[in-house]
């Protein structure tokens, strides 16, 4: 790997826990966002450093050794970690990247929505900052808080599009307060919903591109309620292609309805707002004054939504309304 202060500075976050104050660990997320929309070393130095100071809680013990064979026993066990990642460490560097993501990623992605999705956007990144060390984490962060919401609808008939699954599950549980708590504790409190359950379809695949459904959808959404989990259905989505690029043997139906049922239960929680598939509106700047914002400021999911649209902008078009978003995400409009 090359030695560059942002591999240095991931490498370096190994010292602190999985859960910090109030939050998952998004340090390394927002750090590789930062690099790639062109934070210089003193900028991401100083994020570190405000991130340990402010946010950060230290790793602790005890850690007993994991033999990544045994890698299926540490599922939800959040003690094994550090363990876990380390192990993981080991055999990116004696078999290769891609291997050891496609011994781990067909279980995990039965649960694409554990850590409100944060493992799998992490893997994402990780994988964006050519970093084993991070990649390992991220699969390890997935193991060990490993949640299958148990929402498999490849028996249902498909819906015929995003917005006919969304009216779907409105029409079933609409209306509702947005849950209180985190986002993980609230996708698992609506996947056992019997209303909600009822409510699902199976996942659209209009000319097979449901992420294309996903990524368009959740941007509109954000667009008319701009709220925080739903940033989560746009990064996760962003996190999902990066994978699936880089791994296209994970593009299975399995797959695809797992992220599907997940990406309900997150609109779900936050009340199941009526969706209107229009295009947000308001100013736009361009990309450079949009990082340069992202960049100046501390919020860690302000820079990873802003990096996510910028990626997905380039993946899927639609560039004006992703700089609309943006645009309002960090204060501009």
């Amino acid at each position: 790997m090359p030695d560059t202060v942002l591999h240095r500075l991931l490498t370096d976050n190994n010292r602190f826990a999985l859960s910090h104050r109030g939050t998952v660990n998004h340090l390394p997320m927002a750090l590789v966002a930062l690099a790639h929309m062109g934070a210089g070393e003193a900028r991401l130095k100083a994020y570190f450093d405000w991130w340990e100071v402010n946010v950060a809680l230290p790793r602790e013990g005890p850690e007993a050794p994991i033999a990544f064979a045994n890698w299926r026993g540490a599922l939800g066990n959040g003690a094994a970690f550090h363990p876990l990642a380390e192990a993981i460490r080991a055999e990116i560097a004696a078999r290769g990247t891609d291997a050891v993501i496609a011994d781990l990623a067909p279980t995990l992605l039965e649960g694409p929505g554990t850590l409100a999705f944060h493992a799998l956007i992490r893997l994402a990144y990780g994988l964006d900052a050519g970093h084993d060390g991070e990649v390992a984490a991220a699969m390890a962060a997935w193991v060990a808080t490993f949640r299958d919401l148990d929402l498999r609808t490849g028996d249902r008939p498909a819906a015929s599009s995003a917005k006919d699954g969304l009216d779907a599950v409105a029409a079933a549980v609409g209306g509702r307060a947005p849950m209180p708590g985190s986002i993980t504790g609230a996708m698992a409190a609506v996947a056992k919903d019997e209303a909600f359950r009822a409510a699902l379809s199976g996942a659209p695949a209009v000319d097979g591109d449901l992420l294309g459904l996903l990524a368009r959808a959740s941007l509109r959404l954000y667009g008319q309620f701009p709220n925080f989990t739903v940033i989560h259905m746009i990064t996760a989505t962003h996190a999902a292609r990066v994978l699936f690029e880089r791994v296209p043997a994970l593009v299975t139906p399995a797959a695809a309805e797992a992220l599907w049922g997940a990406w309900l239960a997150a609109y779900a929680t936050v009340g199941a707002p009526a969706f209107e598939d229009r295009a947000p509106e308001g100013a736009a700047l361009d990309w450079p004054a949009l990082f340069a914002a992202a960049v100046a400021g501390d919020d860690d999911h302000v820079i990873k939504l802003t990096y996510s649209c910028w990626r997905e902008a380039g993946a899927h078009g639609d560039d004006l309304a992703y700089r609309t978003v943006a645009t309002r995400l960090v204060g501009l409009a």
